[in-house]
Order: structure tokens, then sequence, then C-alpha cells
């Protein structure tokens, strides 16, 4: 399956990390899918959401409310995947896109940032969702949030700092809140970098936090078997 990646930010200089930047990570979580890399935070776009099978949307250290031409024009292209019925997640600021693209409204969250490792409450479990589970636990790094869903989007996961920490949007678009392809060193030096911009002994927290288990591989599971399972070729 051919999967388009929708970079929405380059790696930041001064995180020269042995786990790369986005198209790395994500090939690492998905092995099994072929990718095609499209810098669309460079303003360059795939001519067509056919153009690949199902596509994937990074993080990224912009606000999707930001008036940026890129940004404008990947909300528009994501309104053209979700009615071509390709499969589409969005993590993080993906996550947030497409929400923001689909009809929600994002803005910062009122508690703030959320960082480190938190538990994601399951509320409905769908078929790609195997194993199923009850609470999976996720690295998140966001200030940013989906505070008003788009219409037809369903909850399927919850948080308690993330109301809306998992959203699936008609039956192609998944979006995640959290960052499954993150590892935990990565968010560990990420939480460093970002600690002065934290409420004073957060960032302390959010390392601590670092000990419990972060359910990467299986949400990363979930991932592929949603793709496979919504592919329209």
């Amino acid at each position: 399956m051919n999967l388009g990646l929708l970079i929405c930010d380059h790696a930041r200089k001064d995180l020269n990390h042995p786990d790369g930047s986005y198209p790395e990570m994500f090939r690492r979580i998905l092995p099994d899918f072929e990718m095609r890399d499209y810098y669309v935070c460079d303003g360059v776009f795939p001519g067509s959401p056919v153009e690949c099978d199902g596509w994937l949307i990074s993080g990224s250290r912009k606000s999707v409310y930001d008036v940026v031409d890129w940004i404008i024009k990947l909300k528009k292209f994501i309104q053209m995947i979700k009615e071509s019925g390709r499969p589409c997640i969005g993590v993080c600021f993906g996550h947030q896109m497409v929400g923001a693209a689909l009809g929600g409204v994002v803005r910062k969250a009122p508690t703030g940032w959320c960082a480190g490792v938190h538990p994601f409450d399951i509320q409905m479990t769908e078929p790609w969702m195997e194993p199923p589970q009850s609470k999976v636990n996720l690295l998140m790094m966001c200030q940013d949030q989906v505070m008003e869903l788009p219409p037809a989007a369903r909850v399927i996961a919850t948080s308690l700092m993330c109301p809306n920490a998992m959203i699936l949007i008609g039956s192609n678009v998944l979006g995640i809140q959290g960052h499954p392809e993150f590892s935990v060193d990565f968010e560990h030096q990420l939480i460093r970098i970002n600690a002065e911009l934290m409420k004073p002994g957060q960032a302390d927290e959010e390392i601590e936090s670092l000990k419990k288990p972060a359910h990467r591989e299986l949400v990363a599971g979930w991932m592929g078997a949603f793709l496979r399972m919504t592919d329209v070729r």
C-alpha cells in the first residue's frame, strides 16, 4: 500500500536526535508501507488525493489556525481526501488539522501543555482496533487541541487533559492527538527544550511520567489496520 506522508515541519536544529525527523519516525512504526514524502510545509503538495492509497499527516510547531498559505492549502486538500474516501490519519498537529479542516474548532487548551505519558480511555472499539483495549498510554506534546468536534465525528478515546484525544470522522479519517511515532528518549529531550514554556515544575512531572509504559507499537498496529481496512484501491 502506497502511503503519502504530508510533512508539516522540519526537525528542529536544537534537537539532533538519532530517531531522525518525521519521515524516519513514521517509517519505523509503519514498516510495511511504501511511503512518499510531501513537504507541505515547504509548499510541496500532491497533485490529487488519489495520488496515494492513503495519507498520514505529521505534527508541527505551527498552529492550524495560523494564517499561512500552506496551512490553508492543506485544509482544502484534507477536504478532498475526505471526499475521495482514501484513508487518512492525522497525528498531533495532523489530528488538529483534520478536525479544523472538516468543521471542528481548534484552539489552545485551557489546561495548558500536555506532555509526557498520558492514559487514553477507549470510548468505542472499531474492528481495526486489534487487540482491543480499554486504556492505552501515549506520549503527548501539545498546547492546541480539538475543542469542538467536526460534524460526523465520533470520539474514540478521551484523556483527562484532552477530551477529544482520538476521533474518527466519517469512516476514513482518524485523528490521534498523541505521538505513537515518538520514542521515550525523543520525548524526554523535547520536554527539556520546552520546559521554560510550561508551568513551574511541570517539566519534571512530565519526565517522571516517562517511567510509565507507552503503547507505541499497539497504536501503530491499529493505525496500520485502519489504513488497510479502508484501503480503496
